[in-house]
């Protein structure tokens, strides 16, 4: 089994870059977003708020969470329900939204990630998931683009979702307040090892960056 780690700064594509590098892989793709969607669609059901870290935790000591697929296709079974197909609801998707933000949430997917890792090839996207996560990845990349292009992009892709909650200039902000969080502070600097590609996708379609990274792949097998 071996890892491709797809890192960078929050909008700068990873998603939807990671996405079709498995597809063209026919490997599997850990989709983040859909798996917290997913269980978002479970603490709705439950009537916990997505800002709980106790009773997100409390949850999800109980649950039994197995993410499978390839490429494109992943599900999400929860307690031997496929929850997929109900995530494509603007309120879950909200919660979501909420939901990734909290640090047991980010432990939680590390956790699946790890679990995919075992019995999956495997793409995954982070922010330093190629150094903490997966030190020994076979390929590792990290994605950067300018502040105002990746609020557009994350922007646009909650209007996409039918999240109509938060406008450009509020994106845009906690953009820029992520950034001088990762930036700022021996807590958060990036990490990056020496045969990270760095690749600035600010000019770039999520095509054009998949076909780099898969050049490069192809180049160094």
């Amino acid at each position: 089994m071996y890892q491709i780690t797809i890192d960078g700064l929050s909008g700068s594509g990873k998603s939807s870059v990671a996405r079709k590098v498995a597809e063209k892989l026919d490997i599997m793709y850990f989709d983040t977003d859909i798996v917290i969607d997913c269980i978002s669609s479970e603490l709705l059901i439950r009537h916990i708020n997505p800002t709980s870290e106790e009773k997100i935790l409390d949850y999800l000591r109980d649950a039994k969470i197995e993410v499978i697929g390839k490429g494109d296709d992943m599900s999400v079974i929860i307690d031997g329900v496929d929850d997929t197909n109900k995530i494509n609801n603007p309120v879950v998707r909200s919660c979501g939204y909420t939901l990734g933000k909290q640090e047991v949430m980010a432990k939680y997917i590390r956790i699946l990630q790890l679990k995919c890792a075992q019995n999956n090839d495997l793409v995954v996207e982070g922010f330093n998931s190629g150094v903490t996560l997966f030190p020994k990845a076979r390929f590792k990349f990290f994605l950067t683009a300018d502040s105002s292009v990746r609020a557009k992009r994350k922007y646009e892709s909650l209007v996409d979702k039918g999240i109509t909650d938060y406008k450009y200039e509020d994106i845009l902000k906690d953009t820029e307040d992520s950034d001088r969080q990762y930036f700022n502070g021996e807590m958060a600097k990036i990490d990056v090892s020496e045969e990270t590609h760095f690749i600035d996708t600010s000019e770039n379609t999520a095509v054009d960056t998949a076909n780099e990274i898969i050049n490069i792949i192809r180049g160094e097998k």
